[in-house]
Parts: structure tokens; sequence; C-alpha cells
């Protein structure tokens, strides 16, 4: 779904009180993500235990962190600049053992088609 100038991909699982979102925007500016930038244009955005990583699959610089949401409560993100676009993953779980273990599963098996040359 298309939501504030980029797409969402969102999946849960209500029986397990899990689910992750990817939210993918156009973004004009190199990487890599920053924490300065981040806090930059959104200074009340609350990070904490911030870790600067990279995707195992390309070594793409990525940002991984925990915030709270409102609704869903403790989160664990990781975002990253690629091709031209700002990735920003969310996941929320039942404990923050799961979430600490799918998102470091999740960014471990995350690979990206190549694009065809145009």
């Amino acid at each position: 779904m298309e939501e504030e100038g980029g797409d969402v991909i969102l999946a849960t699982n209500p029986a397990y009180g899990m689910g992750f979102q990817i939210f993918i925007q156009p973004f004009d500016e190199p990487g890599p993500l920053t924490l300065e930038r981040i806090r930059r244009d959104l200074p009340d955005f609350l990070m904490t235990n911030v870790v600067e990583t990279e995707l195992i699959s390309d070594a793409t610089p990525l940002l991984r962190f925990q915030s709270r949401d409102d609704v869903l409560g403790e989160l664990r993100e990781a975002w990253f600049i690629r091709d031209g676009f700002l990735y920003e993953i969310s996941v929320h779980a039942p404990s923050a053992e799961v979430m600490d273990a799918w998102l470091r599963g999740f960014l471990q098996d995350l690979t990206f088609t190549p694009q065809p040359a145009g």
C-alpha cells in the first residue's frame, strides 16, 4: 500500500502478536544513513541502543535500533539507504529476545534482485 510518498509492506500474525513493516520511499541524498541525519529530520524520534552495522548480502550500511510505538509498544528497527531509496524495517513481537532474533534473521536473509540496466 502507498503511504506518505512511499510504499508500505505490512505482515502480521495476530495469533502470536507479531508483525513487521517495511516502509520504502525515494531518497535523493547519498548514503550511508547516519544517526545525525535522522535526528536532524526527526528530532523527537526516540532511538535507543543504536548500532551501526551492514547487510550481510551486500555490505549496505544500516542503523539498527530500538524505538517505541504508541500502539504496539517496543519495536526493533533497521533503516538504510540503497539504490536511491530509504528502507525502514520495523518488527514487533511479544518479547525483546524474539524481536532481536527476528530482525537479525530478517536482515541476514534480505537480498535484492539486480535491476535491469535502463
